[in-house]
């Protein structure tokens, strides 16, 4: 009898199950009690975390052994009340965040992990005794969020310091690319167990705090507009247009749209925003080429009313086009790859929000997805409304351009430059898996030379005029630039006729990621990657970096063109 007391008492003190590694009991506001792993699964000290899940598998990981996924609000209780695992305060190598992506972005990593042992940063303990709650890798946790049924916390390795932490606010940012039914290369997961089932409330709970709208106070203020061409005005403030009103947010882009409208206006185009940003001078920011961290109200922690960040105005006096809220334009780039409902399209968006960095929080994005489902309302996202009496057509017509090329390139401004990815023969598979210096080398050898920046992007955009290459609008069908994982890999070149710039230039967008001189990587893959596959888009891996994503084309100049026009 004595014996069979002792065993039902340890039953009593340690209900959650015991041979799949240590846990830490919890507990939430409400009283409930928890227990969560102390380590990445497979929650063993020493041994290197699971990565590569998409949600499904982090599900069944937990369920194999026991246990269920967390939710985020335990997941939060789990990493501690201060904004990092460990403290208020950042504190340089305390956890693995922060390194160096030698692949360039997470869209070219595919497989290609570096994560550590679980408990290697010792001193990346929560108070409550938790390993790696920052960094290392993202962990899946139950969560409502994008009509989506999971999220990712905590960040990655290679995430920057201000967004690996006890927040979650990075997940929460409308830019952030996630699909749970594919496997995130730096997704693992740490389970938890009750003798309770979480219920939809409960999974909801964080989520819900997160989309509480802004109180406004006063009415939209439709005569506070800036013309910023003939015939075109926009806000000067984020939508209610007040100075010293906070921006409205939390609201979808149906919403934003009705509310600009009933007050004679419309949401601004992409084109209209991006004009106003970069303004004659076209600048990075509204304010100059030089991010200053104290002129807008990024890399910060709270919303603010408009027009408190004095400094962070254009030249014609439009304040908070950068950082403050997010905000919805009127431009369309639904891409099937992105979308959790099929009747939903997907809107572009602008400026970044206070949450954002000094890359995301631009005038003209080249990194992330600034681009959001128009049914989802997120509280760093808003508007501000255009008034157009007729807007004028983008250009997107040929280079006026008189010097001559070889047969198989053509021109742009000053010089030319490959029809198609090397070895710029069309109906053949480019060659890919290319270092920057064996890129430089083939086209050395073929008396050329790899492209650098400033000719690959005038060649693409048409001297400024294009955003892709094809045009201004986006089209998920036009160049290979859109497919699914599984659909993957580069196609011969000329596949897609119509993905080729007015002056017959192809693949620009998509297909594989093609070197520049600079060590860039320019124009984007086939698997809807980093910036969109625009035009500007770019990801820096190592220059020995060489996978089936990357490329090359070659250019010449007008001397070299001529020399190569000789050759009999």
């Amino acid at each position: 009898m004595k014996m069979m007391l002792v065993l039902l008492f340890a039953c009593i003190q340690h209900p959650e199950p015991q041979d799949a590694g240590p846990m830490v009991q919890l507990e939430k506001q409400n009283g409930q009690q928890f227990y969560m792993d102390v380590f990445e699964y497979p929650n063993q000290k020493g041994d290197l975390p699971k990565a590569e899940l998409d949600f499904t598998t982090a599900v069944e990981l937990c369920t194999s052994v026991g246990k269920r996924l967390c939710t985020m609000e335990e997941w939060k209780i789990g990493c501690g009340s201060t904004q990092f695992t460990y403290g208020e305060n950042y504190e340089h190598g305390r956890c693995y965040t922060n390194q160096q992506n030698e692949q360039g972005h997470t869209s070219l990593m595919h497989g290609r992990t570096a994560q550590i042992a679980s408990g290697q940063s010792k001193e990346c303990q929560s108070p409550n005794g938790l390993f790696d709650m920052n960094g290392n890798l993202e962990e899946w946790v139950s969560d409502d969020w994008r009509g989506m049924t999971g999220n990712l916390a905590g960040g990655a390795w290679y995430t920057h310091w201000r967004y690996a932490d006890c927040t979650a606010r990075y997940s929460r940012e409308p830019d952030y690319r996630l699909a749970i039914d594919r496997p995130t290369d730096s997704a693992g997961v740490r389970c938890c167990w009750s003798d309770w089932e979480p219920s939809e409330a409960d999974i909801q709970q964080d989520a819900n705090e997160q989309r509480q709208p802004t109180k406004i106070e006063g009415a939209y203020v439709s005569s506070n507009e800036i013309e910023i061409d003939s015939g075109t005005w926009m806000d000067q403030y984020e939508y209610p247009n007040q100075k010293g009103a906070l921006p409205q947010v939390s609201v979808d882009w149906f919403e934003a749209d009705k509310l600009c409208k009933e007050n004679g206006k419309e949401l601004c185009s992409v084109t209209i925003w991006e004009k106003a940003c970069l303004g004659k001078e076209n600048t990075l920011y509204p304010y100059g080429n030089r991010h200053q961290p104290t002129f807008c109200n990024d890399e910060s922690t709270t919303l603010l009313p408009s027009g408190e960040s004095s400094n962070c105005t254009t030249s014609t006096n439009l304040f908070d086009l950068t950082g403050n809220a997010w905000e919805w334009t009127s431009s369309d780039l639904t891409v099937s790859e992105l979308q959790h409902d099929s009747t939903v399209p997907i809107k572009e968006i602008r400026g970044g929000s206070f949450v954002s960095d000094s890359l995301k929080a631009q005038c003209r994005p080249t990194v992330g997805y600034p681009l959001v489902s128009a049914d989802m309302t997120m509280n760093s996202l808003g508007f501000r409304c255009c008034r157009v009496e007729k807007e004028k057509p983008s250009a997107t017509a040929m280079q006026n351009i008189t010097h001559l090329c070889p047969s198989d390139m053509r021109p742009y401004s000053t010089g030319c430059i490959d029809r198609y990815e090397y070895p710029n023969r069309k109906n053949t598979l480019p060659v890919h898996s290319v270092t920057l210096s064996s890129a430089q080398e083939a086209c050395t050898n073929l008396g050329k030379h790899l492209c650098k920046d400033s000719e690959w992007t005038d060649a693409c955009t048409g001297s400024g005029t294009r955003r892709w290459s094809y045009g201004n609008e986006f089209s998920s069908t036009t160049c290979h630039h859109a497919a699914q994982l599984h659909q993957g890999g580069a196609k011969p070149s000329g596949s897609f006729e119509d993905c080729q710039t007015p002056e017959g230039i192809s693949d620009m967008t998509g297909n594989l990621w093609e070197w520049s001189n600079s060590g860039l990587l320019r124009g984007g893959n086939w698997n809807f990657s980093e910036g969109m596959g625009q035009c500007l888009s770019t990801a820096k891996p190592a220059a020995h970096i060489h996978n089936d994503e990357i490329g090359f084309r070659c250019c010449a100049t007008i001397k070299e063109s001529t020399l190569l026009l000789s050759v009999p």
